[in-house]
C-alpha cells in the first residue's frame, strides 16, 4: 500500500487528529524546549500554563539536584549542588 493509498480507497479509515494529538505534541515541544534552556540537567521539570478570560499565563521552573529552582535563579544551580555535594 503507497503513501496515499488510503485517502483514495474508501474502505480504509483515515484518521483525524483528536485534541489529545494536538496537546501532546504542544506539551512534547514545552518540555524539548525546557530541557534546552537548562542544558538537560534538570531531573524534574514543573510546566503550569492557565488560560483564563484571553489571558494565558505559563510558568516552569525545575527539580535540579533535589532542590527546586525558578528560571531566573538557574544560574545558582551550580552554586546550591556544589554546596550540597561538599555536606
Amino acid at each position: 500500500m503507497g503513501l496515499f493509498d488510503k485517502f483514495f480507497k474508501r474502505n480504509v479509515p483515515v484518521k483525524e487528529k483528536i485534541f489529545e494529538d494536538y496537546f501532546t505534541e504542544v506539551q512534547a515541544d514545552m518540555v524539548s524546549i525546557c530541557l534546552e534552556y537548562v542544558e538537560n540537567k534538570a531531573d524534574k521539570i514543573y510546566i503550569y500554563a492557565s488560560f483564563e478570560a484571553n489571558v494565558m499565563t505559563p510558568d516552569y521552573f525545575y527539580d535540579i539536584g533535589g532542590i527546586v529552582l525558578n528560571k531566573h535563579k538557574l544560574n545558582d544551580a551550580k552554586n546550591i549542588t556544589d554546596q550540597c555535594q561538599q555536606k
